[in-house]
């Protein structure tokens, strides 16, 4: 009988549930026991089933709406939910961003990393605004960037992304940089040579007789990094060049800059004063690249790396969604670390989107733009549109 109506079915009920009772009375103790237990591994299926189910409707909302201002459309229109399929039985994968954090968690020994930020507005903060967001960009010794994003510059990012590195921090003189350093014993702070020269810059045409002339010790000091990528030095030979030429400038630099500066200090306000203390304060920090010939002088290789986000503002203006600004985020550090390899990154999109479904997950670095060079890059899989062209 495929229909029931009425009485038949209300009768068809009563039956099977007499039934059933019957079954139950007849049994004894140890049966009924033993039937009961029976019942325990589809109860817990059950109950795993429901929370894996719970995980993948907490994930899947992230994805969709972000993980602030979206997610208050989600929770005043639950009626919009978006349902989730019934033969969707296949765990979760985890969020991109829990795998990046616990890489970078790990404690590394780079020789030298830069890092520096820039802002861009994500995400609705109320009709016609936009929420202040930030991409810490990260420039590893291998020619790798990174560009983490995050809602606030506050010291816990740095400390986030950073982890326990050990090893020498390249960065200009926003102050979480130095509380960084001074609680990771590991860590050396370097301090960047064009930030220090920006703040001289500006009041160079009010006052040429002090910017002016700590702008040439500045560009004296350029010109011997520029000698010394003209002549390919690297290495022991590149600190020994810095020793004979580039140690003489900085030591004088400093000895004239502290006297010109307690002949300012009555004027604390000029801007030589202010740009004068902000070096002295950073002498320190803008002398480790004596000792170490793998630290750079600046941060402009980060800066031209990161040059894609600043244009990018000029173009698309902002990101919608928090989400939205982690996946640019995301790929932007493929693209411009293909660029600093010399990788064409239409090539290395291709080939990768189309390997990754049967790449082993515990080799996903193996698919980052460096290490993708050396093992993939001599042939690379290609597109089936390049075929009919």
């Amino acid at each position: 009988m495929v229909f029931f109506g009425g009485a038949v079915r209300r009768e068809f009920v009563y039956n099977s549930c007499m039934d059933s009772r019957a079954t139950f009375e007849s049994m004894t103790q140890r049966e009924l026991i033993d039937h009961v237990v029976s019942f325990a591994p589809i109860l817990a299926k059950r109950d795993e089933r429901i929370a894996a189910l719970e995980r993948e409707n907490a994930w899947f909302r992230k994805q969709l709406f972000g993980r602030k201002s979206e997610r208050r459309l989600l929770q005043a229109e639950p009626s919009k939910q978006i349902p989730l399929g019934e033969d969707f039985t296949a765990e979760p994968p985890p969020p991109a961003e829990e795998t990046v954090r616990a890489y970078q968690r790990k404690r590394t020994t780079l020789p030298e990393v830069s890092e520096d930020e820039t802002p861009i507005k994500a995400g609705r903060k109320s009709p016609g605004k936009l929420n202040q967001g930030y991409y810490w960009a990260l420039y590893g010794d291998k020619d790798e960037v990174s560009f983490p994003y995050s809602d606030t510059r506050a010291f816990g990012v740095v400390r986030e992304i950073l982890g326990s590195f050990c090893g020498v921090l390249l960065a200009d003189g926003y102050g979480a940089y130095d509380r960084y350093a001074q609680e990771e014993k590991d860590v050396v702070l370097a301090q960047c040579w064009a930030h220090t020269r920006r703040n001289f810059a500006p009041a160079e045409g009010a006052e040429r007789d002090g910017c002016g002339q700590a702008l040439d010790f500045i560009g004296e000091l350029y010109r011997h990094e520029d000698s010394i990528r003209r002549k390919g030095l690297s290495g022991e030979a590149k600190l020994v060049y810095r020793a004979e030429y580039s140690k003489p400038v900085v030591e004088a630099f400093f000895v004239w800059l502290a006297k010109k500066f307690a002949e300012w200090s009555i004027l604390a306000s000029s801007p030589f004063a202010k740009a004068a203390s902000y070096a002295l304060e950073r002498q320190s920090g803008l002398s480790v690249f004596l000792s170490n010939p793998h630290v750079a002088t600046s941060t402009d290789h980060l800066e031209r790396g990161l040059r894609g986000i600043p244009m990018g503002r000029k173009n698309w203006l902002f990101c919608w969604t928090e989400l939205g600004a982690e996946i640019v985020g995301k790929i932007q550090s493929l693209l411009v670390t293909c660029k600093l390899h010399g990788i064409n990154p239409y090539t290395y999109l291709v080939d990768v989107l189309q390997r990754i479904d049967s790449h082993p997950v515990s080799d996903v670095d193996l698919l980052t733009p460096r290490l993708w060079k050396q093992h993939f890059a001599h042939a690379p899989l290609r597109s089936d549109v390049e075929a009919i062209r």
